[in-house]
């Protein structure tokens, strides 16, 4: 899968979690150790950034972090520069 298909599922994943989304927060309890085992009422009500749900979907994937990734590390330029800048930080953590 490409960096962007990524970016992609990590962008809607926030969408549904902003939406009040039950399955979107069961994800993120799973996924996300700040989140660990809380519930959907819990996850809903804390939030989360685009970084998180970036560390959700790579571990969904069965990686450890979003710049395990392996087109995280091996971009090509197309997928470079349509990054945000938050998402260019989050590649440097």
């Amino acid at each position: 899968m490409s960096l962007k298909h990524y970016r992609n599922q990590s962008k809607q994943l926030l969408k549904a979690l902003q939406s009040g989304s039950a399955e979107a927060a069961e994800r993120v309890s799973r996924n996300l150790p700040r989140l660990s085992g809380r519930s959907v009422a819990d996850v809903l009500a804390a939030g989360a950034s685009l970084q998180e749900m970036q560390h959700v979907v790579a571990n969904e994937h069965g990686y450890g972090n979003w710049a395990d990734l392996p087109d995280v590390n091996g971009a090509g330029f197309e997928d470079l520069v349509q990054l945000t800048d938050a998402e260019i930080e989050s590649l440097f953590r």
